[in-house]
């Protein structure tokens, strides 16, 4: 996968092929592979922090995407948020447990091991946990969408965060409806596309004919109500993976929860799933997330 247009200090093609992996050398100061979990060797988060020291950042909290089965807290999906990084947030970008190890929800319960592992560790890393803020990518878009509701099912542990605040969300072509994969078109791409949303699916749910109950527990909409955080929906609207529809039904259903300032959608003409093109990577479309979540810091 090539991706035309990024900064070449920021972002590299592994030699032996995979996903494009963001650099990290660059950054002064940092803690890398910091475990949360015990239950895995995945269940490991990064924290990177600018150089202008101070006694705590606010917090962008980067989930990747991958279809809950593939990619790293170090690969393309880190690289918009050291924009951030630049402009005074602290970046905290975690691993999860993939499918077919794992399925659904002990993605969602590793997010949530995370935060919790956060907000009691925050003083160390001069984290501001009432100023942090969810982003994610595709699988990490629904998993930002979950936890942003916080403990909306029953967890595998004592989960008790503390001074923690989600001061808003940042979803970037997220899936809500894992049965709503692809488009009608049958050409070969999209065949294949299909054959590769099916393997998506007995990922996450151990079959391809997910019950009712499995697909709605992953679906976001399924849990929203009034006290959700402020939210920022960015989608191509030409993807072909998780179709624009998705975005356009998220939106219509937080319009009665959030007030018009609190809620955005931004289609990206043209545009196709997260980190096939650069639209999701270049800073004119970065910068108007980083301004809704810096109007959001208390």
């Amino acid at each position: 996968m090539a991706i035309k247009g990024l900064n070449p200090d920021w972002f590299e093609y592994p030699k032996a092929g995979g996903n494009p992996i963001t650099k990290i050398d660059h950054i002064k100061r940092k803690f890398l592979d910091v475990p949360y979990g015990q239950d895995s060797d995945l269940q490991k988060l990064d924290i990177y922090l600018p150089d202008e020291v101070k006694d705590k950042y606010p917090v962008i909290f980067n989930i990747h995407g991958g279809g809950f089965s593939v990619c790293d807290k170090r690969d393309f999906h880190l690289y918009p948020t050291l924009f951030g990084l630049q402009q005074g947030f602290a970046v905290v970008s975690i691993n999860y447990r993939l499918s077919p190890a794992v399925r659904f929800p002990e993605h969602y319960y590793d997010v949530m091991r995370s935060l919790d592992w956060v907000s009691h560790h925050a003083k160390e890393y001069s984290l501001d946990t009432k100023n942090l803020f969810l982003w994610g990518t595709s699988a990490g878009g629904t998993l930002v969408l979950l936890a942003g509701q916080g403990e909306i099912m029953p967890l595998p542990f004592s989960y008790q965060p503390e001074n923690l605040r989600i001061g808003a969300v940042a979803a970037f072509c997220p899936g809500l409806d894992y049965m709503d994969l692809g488009n009608k078109k049958l050409n070969l791409e999209q065949l294949l596309l299909k054959f590769m949303m099916s393997k998506t699916r007995e990922g996450i749910f151990g079959t391809n004919k997910p019950t009712a109950a499995q697909v709605a527990q992953v679906n976001p909409l399924t849990y929203l109500k009034k006290g959700f955080p402020p939210l920022y929906i960015m989608h191509g609207d030409a993807d072909p993976a998780i179709p624009y529809r998705q975005a356009e039904s998220l939106y219509k259903h937080m319009q009665p929860l959030l007030p018009e300032k609190d809620l955005v959608l931004h289609p990206l003409p043209g545009g196709v799933h997260a980190g096939a093109k650069a639209e999701f990577f270049i800073i004119e479309n970065v910068q108007p997330v980083l301004d809704f979540l810096k109007a959001h810091i208390l």
